[in-house]
């Protein structure tokens, strides 16, 4: 499951007490979970963004750079801070196809962030096009309306009852 965390969340003291006692008490491994965090944060604070890594690797969560592409992202970036996962931001996915450059540039990330040992979610997948190049160039993860929009909890209950594969 992942959760999105909040530049509050990050600065909270107590956030890892409360994590802590959530997963203790409802027994759920701290493997099941990826804490994401935009790359604004770590601009914000970069000591206290470490410090919440390090925190979350404490209790087995993984670390995901969240919108990757939406601001002034650069590789440097992605090799300087430790997360487990990028998201490639939809803007990124929906330009992919325009040129073999933007394409190219894709490939590039993805190959980059493999030789680091990170993982790659594709936000913001819509078409089959889309699917299948974000595929072929390697996505670890691909999520977007090209699966489903988003889900009133009955359907959703009844889509999983039927063995939707989440």
């Amino acid at each position: 499951m992942s959760v999105n965390i909040s530049y509050y969340q990050i600065l909270d003291p107590q956030f890892f007490g409360y994590v802590r006692e959530s997963l203790e008490k409802y027994d759920i491994s701290g493997e099941n979970l990826i804490f994401e965090i935009t790359e604004t944060h770590y601009d914000e604070s970069p000591m206290k963004v470490r410090e919440f890594i390090d925190g979350c690797r404490s209790l087995g969560i993984r670390v995901a750079i969240d919108d990757f592409g939406d601001g002034y992202s650069s590789l440097a970036f992605l090799l300087k801070h430790s997360s487990d996962i990028v998201k490639l931001d939809k803007s990124l996915i929906g330009e992919m196809l325009s040129s073999d450059d933007n394409e190219n540039f894709i490939n590039s990330i993805i190959y980059a962030c493999h030789r680091f040992g990170k993982k790659i979610c594709a936000e913001g997948v819509e078409t089959d096009d889309e699917y299948k190049a974000i595929k072929i160039a390697g996505a670890d993860m691909i999520q977007g309306y090209y699966f489903y929009k988003p889900l009133e909890l009955p359907v959703f209950y009844d889509l999983l009852s039927e063995g939707m594969k989440i």
